[in-house]
């Protein structure tokens, strides 16, 4: 078999982003919080995922949404290529900020700023490269691109390369072809919000060919494939720093298990650890775990 370049592709968001640790819980409307850390970082989806999966060992390539050539922007690179992620398709914006995201961490939860909303609007990222895919065992893919974040899913299964989605719902194509699918409660609850997660849960398993997993934050995590048992298992309970990133984490671990050919249970197991140990660093995945990190955490804790 010819040796791949890559071990993963990951398409999708990559924005300029700084974290705001504050001293106790986020203060309500005209309130005051006291900022005790603040530290820049890479922001989206993509760029967690990225980051953790290098870490983790794994060699990867990062393309999508395009940085601005700001400070933020620049560091955001930095952080990237410092993690040992392929940054070389990332368009930079010379007279624009790109994306970005200042997040306020108390702990236990973030709240998160942006210009999501009005710059993902436009078409701001590059179409999705089908020689990197080629040169790719796996594909991290963020739903979050319109029409080429579907491109993208077809040209996987047309190269016949898996991928590993999240928050997509169960009527949209991009979920269908998935090897596997992440869907948190937040995403639940926006989407859904009059239907029962259980009910929910059915339909995505019914719809999608590869491993479904539901999120619940602190709560159990519930996955199974179509026709087979729905398996759950408990998050692993630590003191968090910072849970920014937490959901990125948790799809690299995934990324990860599907790459080493493991059982779901191990796969969700090892996800779970991944998620856990990057909520107890900050900010978000830039200080996330080596693979040898995480096998002696498991070692220590039960599931």
């Amino acid at each position: 078999m010819t040796m791949k370049d890559w071990d993963v592709y990951a398409y999708g968001v990559v924005a300029s982003a700084t974290l705001h640790r504050i001293q106790g819980p986020f203060p309500r409307a005209d309130g005051y919080g006291e900022v005790t850390q603040s530290f820049p970082f890479a922001g989206g989806e993509a760029a967690n995922s990225a980051i953790v999966l290098s870490r983790l060992g794994q060699r990867v390539t990062i393309d999508g949404t395009w940085v601005g050539a700001t400070s933020g922007g620049i560091s955001a690179v930095d952080i990237l290529k410092r993690s040992g992620v392929d940054t070389s398709s990332l368009k930079i914006l010379r007279k624009d900020a790109g994306l970005w995201e200042i997040v306020i961490s108390d702990g236990p939860s973030r709240t998160v700023f942006g210009n999501y909303g009005m710059r993902m609007k436009s078409r701001i990222w590059n179409a999705p490269s089908k020689a990197r895919m080629t040169q790719s065992r796996i594909i991290c893919l963020d739903p979050a691109l319109g029409q080429e974040s579907i491109l993208a899913g077809r040209m996987a299964r047309t190269l016949n390369i898996p991928y590993v989605t999240l928050d997509c719902p169960y009527e949209a194509e991009l979920c269908w072809e998935a090897a596997a699918l992440i869907v948190s409660h937040d995403f639940l609850s926006w989407k859904y919000p009059k239907t029962g997660a259980a009910s929910l849960f059915s339909r995505y398993r019914k719809r999608v060919r590869g491993l479904v997993v539901f999120t619940f934050g602190s709560g159990r995590i519930h996955y199974a494939r179509a026709g087979g048992p729905e398996q759950t298992c408990y998050p692993y309970l630590v003191r968090p720093i910072d849970t920014t990133g937490a959901g990125d984490a948790f799809r690299a671990g995934i990324v990860f298990g599907l790459l080493k050919h493991w059982p779901d249970h191990q796969t969700i197991r090892y996800a779970a650890a991944v998620a856990a140990m990057v909520c107890t660093t900050a900010p978000a995945a830039v200080h996330g775990p080596r693979h040898a990190d995480v096998l002696a955490f498991l070692r220590k804790h039960s599931c």
